[in-house]
């Protein structure tokens, strides 16, 4: 536990070194500023899909910036040889930046909609859901080796993922829609703000987690494969 916790504060640090952490608040910083100057009647819908880009794009461009980062230094090849396992460095990466998407998705709905809202559901979503953009952003960048081919696969991974915003918009009323995470995690940014039917809420809560598990079994398949036995070649 400690080696972690001294993971995470390296992780925060390197974050703010690299400018992470910089352009997560100036972009929430922006968005702050136009939610308090054009918040308005109408403008829910808005506001959450805004909240719903933070942690997702926080959570997916941020840890390939990173990886890049560190791959470019040789950072990573010298942790493979130290007693950091790959767990360790995982969920460190996964606090780190759920630490900074969850106060910055905060903030935008705090100046958008007010202090009145359910701030379980809130942070549960957010948390969840950049831990799982987290690690899908890890699985994505560990097959490239710079940012110009990671910029050329993020569409690839995103697109797929934005789709439940055809049914937030009512667009389609597909069933098929709710099998992607990103539907939990709207349903539960609009139950955070208004009413909705609980069974929509338990099911989001459950199903959310159940993605984390499925995409973390995958990053440390990924880990291995693309970054331990790609260092020994």
């Amino acid at each position: 536990m400690k080696r972690l916790i001294r993971t995470i504060g390296w992780d925060l640090l390197l974050q703010l070194r690299y400018q992470i952490i910089t352009v997560a608040v100036v972009i929430t910083a922006v968005y702050t500023l136009v939610f308090r100057l054009l918040a308005k009647n109408g403008f829910d819908e808005v506001l959450v899909v805004i909240i719903f880009s933070d942690p997702v794009m926080i959570g997916f461009i941020f840890i390939g910036a990173m990886v890049l980062f560190e791959k470019g230094s040789g950072t990573i090849d010298a942790l493979i040889v130290t007693p950091l396992r790959k767990t360790e460095y995982l969920c460190s990466k996964v606090i780190s930046l759920g630490l900074i998407a969850t106060i910055c998705s905060l903030a935008m709905a705090i100046a958008g909609h007010g202090w009145s809202m359910n701030y379980f559901l809130f942070i549960y979503g957010v948390v969840f859901t950049s831990s799982i953009f987290t690690l899908i952003g890890f699985i994505g960048v560990s097959r490239v080796r710079s940012m110009n081919q990671f910029v050329i696969i993020i569409p690839f991974f995103m697109i797929p993922f934005i789709l439940p915003l055809l049914n937030f918009f009512n667009l389609t009323s597909s069933w098929i829609l709710y099998l992607i995470p990103t539907q939990a995690f709207l349903d539960l940014l609009w139950a955070a703000f208004f009413t909705m039917p609980v069974g929509r809420i338990v099911l989001a809560m459950i199903y959310l987690p159940v993605w984390l598990g499925l995409v973390y079994y995958f990053a440390l398949k990924a880990f291995d494969r693309n970054i331990i036995l790609s260092s020994h070649t």
